[in-house]
């Protein structure tokens, strides 16, 4: 992927009568280093900054892709502004990404982020799969992150490995999305048929089956998972159930986070 291509196309789009010098003038004082992905909606780059020396950042911007015409040129800039605006309503949420930086108002619309490295597919990609223990503490970030967001009346729309990131504090959510923007999700359509929090919960479930079985695996056998069979333990009957069926039954976040919980005390002893 040529980054300085793509970002040149942009430029053109969105500030047709500038001549910046270079690209990262139109970014200052952000410092652009290499892509990382492009997608239909945005353009995804690390960057640093001389006001975080010792993190990185990812900036995002529109998708320079060719569009079909002026309104979905419009979605992939309304989406980004949702981005921002989400992450602003969640900054105090220890487990939704920081936002460092919103200029989606700007000529050049973009945002900044911090850069929290491997995603929950990458891991799994490389590892095959992760313990019991990951997995609920994954479901104890990621739940309670939805949880208090679904306290604010706002929803994710978009929980996949690619959106859950190993960070400073834990399993942390990030790109939120809109309800009416088409994400690959797995390709469940089930979940394209849930809205708001049951949307949200049912994600959470089968990203959780994913990172306990891998792609394409099968169920483990396990002798600790096994005993959940026979466990009376409401939680523990819900924690296996969900890998079962590959969906989350609980009612809320909050009964995933207190799931989490409860199976990490068992763990532990």
């Amino acid at each position: 992927m040529n980054m300085e291509r793509s970002l040149r196309k942009l430029l053109n789009e969105f500030c047709p009568d500038r001549r910046f010098a270079n690209v990262n003038e139109a970014v200052a004082p952000y410092r652009l280093r290499n892509s990382v992905a492009e997608g239909l909606m945005a353009l995804v780059v690390v960057a640093s900054s001389p006001d975080s020396p010792d993190h990185d950042l990812i900036v995002k911007f529109p998708s320079s892709k060719p569009t079909d015409g002026l309104d979905e040129l419009d979605a992939r800039i309304r989406s980004l502004k949702h981005e921002a605006s989400v992450l602003y309503d969640c900054r105090d949420i220890p487990n939704v990404v920081d936002l460092i930086d919103d200029r989606t108002h700007e000529e050049l619309p973009f945002m900044v982020i911090r850069h929290l490295g491997a995603n929950l597919k990458q891991d799994i990609e490389r590892r095959q799969r992760l313990s019991f223990a990951e997995c609920a503490e994954m479901l104890r970030d990621v739940g309670g992150a939805l949880e208090q967001m679904h306290k604010r009346d706002m929803h994710h729309y978009d929980v996949k490995p690619e959106n859950i990131v190993c960070g400073p504090n834990g399993w942390t959510l990030i790109d939120p999305s809109l309800p009416d923007i088409r994400t690959e999700q797995f390709q469940h359509e089930a979940i394209e048929q849930e809205q708001g929090e049951e949307r949200d919960i049912y994600a959470l479930g089968v990203s959780c089956r994913l990172a306990m079985l891998g792609y394409g695996g099968t169920m483990l056998n396990s002798s600790f998972f096994n005993s959940l069979e026979n466990e009376n333990d409401e939680f523990a009957r819900l924690f296996r159930r969900m890998l079962m069926d590959g969906r989350c039954k609980a009612p809320d976040a909050r009964t995933v986070r207190k799931v989490a919980e409860r199976l990490l005390d068992a763990i532990a002893d």
